[in-house]
C-alpha cells in the first residue's frame, strides 16, 4: 500500500520543530508525498514516541529538570541503540501478554517487518527486500503502547514508582501518541488490512470511563469493522487467501471484531454495528489454521475453535439483546415482560449448552496456566454479566406491563415473579464474578489482563455494593490491581467503595432507628452464602508463572493453551429450555 504522508520525510529527515522529535509532544503531518517507508524513519519515529510527555501535567509536576525526564534510567532513552532495544522489549511483552488473548497479528511477520525497518538490519533469508512490506508507524505505536501497559522494564518500573497511584506516565503517553499517530495518518479513512488491525487494537487501549472524552466510544472498533467490510472479509470468498498468513490473520480479526461488537454494545448501551446477515464468512475450523497455527499463537486449533464457537453464539444473543433494549421507546415506555422473558430464555439456553464447556468447571485443574485460567474465567464472567446488564435495564426503564396499571387477570403476579427471578439471577451472577475476581486477584492475573474482565468486574462490584454485599470488596480489590494497566479502574473502585459505605451507613442507621433487622428484599432469593466465594478450592492452586515469561519476559512466549475446553462431542441435539442448576452444585444452592 502507499503510505500516508508522515511527519518523517524520506531518508529519516523530519519536519518537526527545532530540537528534533524529542522536543515535540504533538504528531503532525509532513508535506504531501513524504514517505514512511525509509529504514531510518522508524529510528526517528522511536525518538518521537519515547520523548518526554511535557504536555502531561503529571509529568511536569514530577520532573525536576531537563536531565531527569524519566529518572536516572530515562537518560538512556537518548541513545538510539537503547531506544531500539526498549522497543523490541515492548514488542515481546505485547506478544507474550496481549497476543495470547487477541491473536490477530502474525508475530513472525511483524517482527521481520519491524527489524527490517531498522537501519543496517540484515535481511532475513530467504526473503528479498521487495517482499518485506514496511510496517505502518501507527501499528508500531499501538503495539508499543500495549507492551508498555504490562511491561516490567526497569524504566517503566521506575516510572511507576514515582506516581502516587503507581501508574506509568510513559505508558499513558504511548497510548495517547498511538491515537494521535493513527488520527494523523488517517488510519480510520483508508481501508487496508494493516489499518483494520490498528483500529481493532487501538480501541481497547482507550479509557473505559464513559465520562472520559478520550475514552471508549466505539469509534476505532467501528472503523476497523468498516475497513473489513470494504475489503470484503465478511464474504465466504473474500479477497484474501486463507493459506496466506495475512489472510488467516484477517479472518481471525473479523471473528474477534464480531465478539467485540456484540459484547461492547451491551457494556456501553448502544446498538451493535453488525447484524447476523452481514457476513457469511467461513466458520472457524481446525483446518482453517493448518498453515498458520504457529504464527497466530492460538494453541491447538480445535481447542480455540471450541471456545470461539461458544462465544460467537453468545455474542449473537447479546447483539439481539442490545437491539431490543437500547431504544428510545424502551427507555420511555419500559421493557415488555415478554421481551425480558425471551432474553432470559436465550441466556439460559446458552448456559445449558456452553457454560460447562468454556466456563469454569467444578473440577478446576490445578495445572492450568495463566491463559487457560483467565480465558475460562473471562468466558464465565462475560456470560454472567449479561444478567446484570439486563437487570439494570429493567431497573432503569421499568416493565411496561406494570406501568400500564393493574391487571385483574393475575398476570401482574407472574410479571413480578419474573422480575424477582431476574433480580436473583443478577445477584447470583455478581457473586460468581466476585468470586472469580478474588481468585484471579490472589494470583496476580488481573494486572496482566488486556481489558477483557474489566467491565464484568466493575458491573458486578457496583451491583453488590448497591445491595450492601461484602463480596463487593473482591471487585474493589480486583479493580485496584487492574489499575496497574488501566488507571481508570482506580476511579471505578472508588465509586464502588463509596457506594458500599453509603449503603451500609444507611442500613446501620435504619437498624438503630428501628431496633429491628430490615425486612428481606426482593434480592434475598438470589443471595448465595459465603461458601460460594470459597467454592473454588482448586482455583487457588493455579500455577502462577512467577519465574515464567509472563513476568520476567526472559523466556519463551506464554503458550496460549485452551486444554480445558472439551470438544462439542456429546452435545444434546435438543437444547433444554428449563434451567438446570446442577451446573452450580459446587457453589451451593442458588435459591
Amino acid at each position: 500500500m502507499s503510505p500516508s504522508p508522515s511527519v518523517f520525510g524520506p531518508g529519516g529527515s523530519n519536519n518537526l520543530p527545532p530540537g528534533g522529535a524529542r522536543a515535540s509532544g504533538v504528531y503532525t503531518l509532513g508535506p504531501a508525498g513524504a514517505g514512511a517507508s525509509g529504514r531510518n524513519t522508524v529510528t526517528s519515529f522511536l525518538s518521537y514516541i519515547f520523548s518526554p510527555p511535557r504536555e502531561d501535567p503529571a509529568f511536569v509536576e514530577r520532573s525536576s529538570g531537563t536531565n531527569d525526564e524519566w529518572g536516572v534510567l530515562g537518560t538512556k532513552l537518548e541513545s538510539e541503540v537503547f531506544r531500539t532495544e526498549f522497543a523490541l522489549d515492548l514488542i515481546d511483552v505485547y506478544f507474550q501478554i496481549c497476543h495470547t488473548r487477541l491473536p490477530i497479528l502474525d508475530p513472525h511477520n511483524f517482527r521481520i517487518r519491524f527489524k527490517y525497518s531498522l537501519p543496517q538490519a540484515p535481511l532475513p533469508p530467504p526473503l528479498p527486500a521487495r517482499d518485506i512490506e514496511p510496517l505502518p508507524l501507527a501499528l508500531i505505536a499501538v503495539v508499543l503502547a500495549w507492551g508498555a501497559k504490562f511491561s516490567e522494564h526497569p524504566i517503566i518500573v521506575h516510572d511507576r514508582g514515582g506516581s502516587k497511584d503507581k501508574s506509568s506516565i510513559l505508558a499513558r503517553a504511548l497510548v495517547r501518541r498511538a491515537r494521535e499517530v493513527a488520527e494523523a495518518e488517517r488510519i480510520f479513512r483508508i481501508a487496508t488490512p494493516d489499518n483494520a488491525m490498528i483500529c481493532l487494537l487501538l480501541e481497547p487501549l482507550q479509557s473505559q470511563l464513559i465520562t472520559d472524552p478520550d475514552g471508549f466510544h466505539g469509534f476505532w472498533l467501528n472503523s476497523g469493522i468498516r475497513h473489513m467490510l470494504e475489503l470484503r472479509i465478511n464474504y465466504k470468498l473474500g479477497t484474501l487467501a486463507l493459506d496466506d498468513s495475512r489472510g488467516a490473520s484477517m479472518v481471525m480479526a473479523w471473528w474477534m471484531a464480531c465478539l467485540a461488537d456484540g459484547f461492547s454494545s451491551a457494556y456501553f448501551k448502544s446498538k451493535p454495528t453488525l447484524d447476523d446477515d452481514d457476513y457469511n464468512i467461513q466458520a472457524l475450523t481446525a483446518s482453517t489454521f493448518s498453515t498458520s497455527t504457529e504464527t497466530l499463537g492460538i494453541g491447538t486449533p480445535t481447542e480455540f475453535v471450541t471456545w470461539y464457537t461458544a462465544m460467537h453464539v453468545l455474542a449473537r444473543e447479546v447483539r439481539w439483546m442490545s437491539r431490543m433494549l437500547w431504544t428510545p421507546v424502551m427507555a420511555e415506555e419500559g421493557i415488555p415482560a415478554k421481551v425480558i422473558q425471551d432474553l432470559m430464555t436465550r441466556l439460559n439456553r446458552w448456559r445449558d449448552v456452553y457454560l460447562n464447556t468454556v466456563g469454569v468447571p467444578s473440577n478446576f485443574e490445578a495445572d492450568w496456566n495463566f491463559v487457560a485460567a483467565v480465558s475460562a474465567c473471562s468466558s464465565d464472567a462475560t456470560f454472567h454479566v449479561m444478567y446484570i446488564i439486563l437487570h439494570q435495564a429493567v431497573e432503569d426503564f421499568g416493565i411496561r406491563d406494570l406501568q400500564r396499571g393493574s391487571d385483574p387477570s393475575g398476570i401482574n403476579a407472574d410479571i413480578e415473579s419474573l422480575q424477582a427471578t431476574l433480580a436473583g439471577e443478577a445477584v447470583h451472577s455478581a457473586l460468581r464474578i466476585a468470586a472469580l475476581t478474588g481468585v484471579l486477584t490472589t494470583n496476580g492475573y488481573l494486572r496482566l489482563d488486556p481489558n477483557v474482565l474489566h467491565y464484568s468486574t466493575y458491573a458486578a462490584g457496583l451491583l453488590l455494593a448497591r445491595q450492601g454485599r461484602p463480596e463487593a470488596v473482591n471487585c474493589i480489590t480486583g479493580l485496584r490491581q487492574y489499575a496497574f494497566a488501566y488507571e481508570e479502574a482506580h476511579i471505578q473502585a472508588d465509586q464502588i467503595e463509596a457506594t458500599l459505605k453509603d449503603v451500609n451507613r444507611e442500613r446501620t442507621q435504619r437498624e438503630q432507628d428501628d431496633q429491628h433487622l430490615p425486612s428481606p428484599s426482593t434480592y434475598s432469593a438470589g443471595r448465595v452464602s459465603q461458601p460460594f466465594a470459597m467454592g473454588l478450592p482448586a482455583v487457588s492452586a493455579v500455577h502462577h508463572p512467577g519465574q515464567g515469561s509472563v513476568i520476567s519476559y526472559g523466556g519463551n512466549e506464554v503458550p496460549n493453551q485452551y486444554a480445558m475446553y472439551d470438544g462439542f462431542a456429546g452435545m444434546p441435539a435438543e437444547q433444554p429450555t428449563s434451567h438446570d442448576s446442577s451446573h452450580y452444585g459446587t457453589f451451593g444452592s442458588r435459591r
